[in-house]
Parts: structure tokens; sequence; C-alpha cells
């Protein structure tokens, strides 16, 4: 787990709205990401757009499966 909002991958779980909701990273983009997403309106939605800046601003951590960096 990170909180370097900035260090986004595919595949990596994002948890947003402190703590309340996932998303899954399915695009990573320099201005936004690309995401599906569980329990939208009682199924998934995929291919929400969210920027960079919404990020920063409701992100709470990120969950991912990659090594940490050095």
């Amino acid at each position: 787990m990170h909180k370097n909002f900035n260090n986004l991958r595919v595949g990596d779980i994002l948890r947003l709205n402190d703590d309340t909701h996932s998303v899954i990273i399915l695009e990573v983009h320099d201005d936004k990401i690309v995401v599906a997403e569980g329990n939208y309106n009682g199924c998934v939605h995929w291919g929400r757009e969210i920027s960079r800046l919404e990020v920063r601003l409701t992100g709470t951590y990120v969950m991912t499966r990659y090594p940490k960096e050095q």
C-alpha cells in the first residue's frame, strides 16, 4: 500500500472518498485515469475517467501488486 498518487499503475486498486469506495485502474494518462468500479447503481461500470486532480483530492490510498520502487 502507498499514498503516492503520482505513481499509479494499471491493475492498482485505488481507495477513494475517505476509504469508502474502491476502483481498479484500467488506464493511466498524464491528466486522468480510467477505472472500473463495482456497485455503481447496482452493477459494474467500466471506463469512468477520473482527473488527476480528483484523485489527489479524494484519494485515500493505493493497493498495488507491483514491487516497491527503490
